[in-house]
């Protein structure tokens, strides 16, 4: 096989795979956007809230953007970091720490895993414990107020912590699974790739073969011409003797 088709190969998976994270995130995208709508329209009286939906509106429109212009990485950090600061921003004007939306924020970091490579699912990860473990200490010291906050206790920082580990646990295993599976569809590749190869030298060298067997019979041919005629020329040539001896005797 060509060097040129192993590379249209390579390239026609991994267009594959960017095609997929340009679904996953174009996908995430609208739903934040509907999401960030249907939150305006029903916290119309909420001056507060139709702040984040709004801004939650605005970054849903700038991932959109960037992918469209084919900018996936840096619409999907811009969709995640969005959500992220919506998210604080629910927090902040609901109930804080014990706010039932809380339980976003493994989702988002799911997200990330079918979205980033590891090192990038890392860093994400990292900003949303560190950004969550902040908003505890926030609530701890007093820097934030609610509702709630006179319940967060050290004991909230704890088990919001193992929370977030499982899940960045959860979402690097994701992350290793399909990255096994990308591998895996990459060997297959390359053993469909070395099947095409074999196939391809195997005609060739039968084509090679069957010239080879031609060119051998074109010779075999021509000696036998050549043996019959040098045949039929040692033959006249007695005759001819034979005559000219009659010839002569008969003088």
């Amino acid at each position: 096989m060509p060097a040129d088709e192993k590379d249209l190969t390579v390239s026609a998976f991994s267009a594959e795979e960017q095609n997929r994270k340009a679904n996953l995130l174009q996908s995430s995208s609208i739903l934040l956007l509907i999401g960030a709508i249907a939150g305006i329209i029903f916290s119309i009286n909420l001056s507060n809230f139709i702040f984040v939906f709004g801004f939650m509106l605005i970054g849903a429109i700038i991932s959109m953007i960037l992918l469209y212009f084919g900018h996936i990485h840096f619409a999907s950090w811009t969709l995640l970091l969005w959500m992220l600061a919506a998210l604080m921003s629910i927090l902040y004007i609901g109930d804080g720490i014990h706010d039932m939306f809380i339980l976003l924020f493994p989702i988002s970091i799911m997200i990330a895993s079918m979205l980033f490579d590891r090192r990038n699912l890392i860093a994400y990860s990292l900003i949303v414990l560190l950004s969550m473990q902040a908003f505890i200490v926030c609530e701890l010291t007093g820097a934030i107020n609610n509702r709630m906050s006179p319940d967060t206790t050290i004991l909230d920082m704890i088990s919001v912590g193992i929370l977030m580990l499982i899940s960045i646990t959860l979402a690097n295993k994701s992350e290793s699974i399909r990255r096994s599976f990308l591998k895996a569809n990459q060997s297959n590749i390359s053993l469909t790739d070395m099947n095409i190869k074999l196939q391809y030298e195997m005609k060739e060298r039968n084509k090679i073969e069957n010239d080879i067997k031609a060119k051998i019979n074109e010779l075999e041919q021509y000696k036998k011409a050549t043996v019959d005629r040098e045949l039929k020329m040692i033959e006249l040539k007695e005759r001819i003797k034979l005559l000219e001896h009659k010839c002569g005797v008969q003088g």
